[in-house]
């Protein structure tokens, strides 16, 4: 063998080495991709009502799993959608359609680098095989040959599996973006919030209500006659304390109830829902469970009728109605103190809203009875009361002065302690 050969042959298994070492990192690097770029596809529900996307500044992100119980009633969407504001930049698909495009740029990348060798390796084996024919060796070009055909078979594997997961991957691309699209529907086709005045309407007729079986549990229906009357006609006086719901669960007496659990139970958290007053005025924001307690002090007895009132379910969650003589009353106390701290409340609101009703001083007024049962009313905090509401007054001739009942109270069970 010839020097010239010799050579020519050492740079043909030099080239093979070099080819096939090429070829091992390059399937090692695939193989590593391919795991690391490995999605793992997810399915989602259709339904956009069912995903943590509605939220209140008083409460977590969650679903509308009660719009859902309500079935098509529009009048309940509107009220409902006016306590919680959709959000669809909290959908899981966003997050997830950035990975697919991501993913989607990867799988175009390994494609790339799965075809751009091919044709640099063809260049280089053609200029090998051009060379060993120009020095008269017929049989040396089957290696770079063999080894091209070897490397373009194993090529071709790859590129076809990439070409098939590319193509998977636009289908459920397109199929994500399809189903945002009917979401972006749902959301499109939901009844607009409600307005301001409906709500003040809804909320009226429920003050009426309990105001009318309040009397109904001492008056028949015949003797109720004009409600903005009855009082007077009667020689009653009559008060009424508006306040939020949840402010009257730290309240002694409301420890250990099954209203208490129900309302601090895991799956009743929208009902901690507030709004501000839109225009800023004090003393007007909106509360989605809203306590009222009505006080009718009579000639022999104190009639009362207590209430939470759902303003978007539109309905009493609770409602009660009590006649106690004042020869049973035995107790009647109105403090100025901040409520006893209760853990899970604490918990459930975030921290401005706590430190904001819960760490103030109301006003709670306390009635018990000779029976050992205990009645209170925890009033908003000075800060978050309206000014003077002449509201009832006019209406009903119902007072909200705390200080005044109180003073009527103590004038009336002043008599009773003497004669006892």
């Amino acid at each position: 063998m010839t020097n010239n050969e010799y050579q020519t042959m050492a740079m043909s298994h030099h080239m093979l080495r070099e080819f096939q070492e090429q070829c091992k990192q390059q399937e090692a690097a695939a193989i590593a991709a391919e795991v690391e770029n490995t999605l793992d596809y997810q399915q989602f529900e259709d339904e956009v009502l069912a995903y943590p996307i509605f939220s209140n500044h008083a409460c977590r992100n969650h679903d509308a799993k009660e719009l859902l119980a309500a079935g098509s009633e529009e009048a309940y969407c509107e009220r409902w959608r006016f306590f919680y504001a959709p959000d669809p930049w909290k959908l899981p698909q966003i997050e997830y359609q950035q990975q697919m495009e991501a993913h989607l740029d990867k799988l175009r990348q390994r494609m790339l680098n799965l075809t751009s060798p091919r044709l640099i390796l063809f260049a280089v084996a053609f200029v090998a095989i051009i060379l060993l024919v120009m020095r008269g060796h017929f049989l040396l070009p089957a290696l770079p040959i063999a080894a091209l055909s070897w490397y373009w078979y194993r090529s071709e594997l790859k590129i076809t599996e990439t070409q098939r997961d590319l193509h998977e991957h636009l289908d459920k691309l397109h199929a994500l973006e399809k189903q945002q699209q009917g979401m972006a529907h749902q959301l499109d086709s939901l009844p607009p919030p409600a307005g301001l005045e409906q709500l003040h309407q809804q909320y009226q007729q429920a003050v009426e209500h309990l105001f009318r079986g309040t009397l109904l549990h001492l008056l028949n229906p015949p003797e109720l006659g004009d409600l903005s009357q009855t009082l007077p006609q009667q020689h009653w006086e009559g008060f009424i304390t508006e306040s939020w719901g949840h402010l009257q669960l730290p309240l002694p007496n409301q420890k250990h109830t099954d209203l208490t659990r129900k309302l601090l139970d895991e799956a009743h958290i929208p009902l901690i829902a507030m709004l501000d007053d839109p225009y800023g005025r004090k003393g007007h924001s909106l509360y989605r469970l809203q306590y009222l307690h009505v006080w009718i002090l009579t000639q022999n007895g104190l009639l009362m009728g207590r209430g939470y009132f759902d303003r978007v379910a539109n309905q009493f969650l609770y409602e009660q109605h009590e006649f106690y003589p004042y020869t049973q009353l035995s107790h009647l106390e109105l403090t100025e103190q901040p409520l006893p701290e209760l853990a899970i409340l604490k918990q459930r609101l975030p921290e401005n809203l706590y430190q904001r009703y819960f760490q103030q001083p109301v006003s709670v007024l306390s009635v018990g009875t000779s029976s050992g049962k205990t009645y209170e009313c925890a009033a908003l905090p000075i800060s978050e009361r309206p000014f003077r509401q002449t509201l009832w007054k006019e209406r009903y001739g119902l007072d909200t002065d705390m200080q005044r009942l109180n003073r009527c109270l103590h004038r009336r069970l002043y008599p009773v302690a003497r004669s006892a």
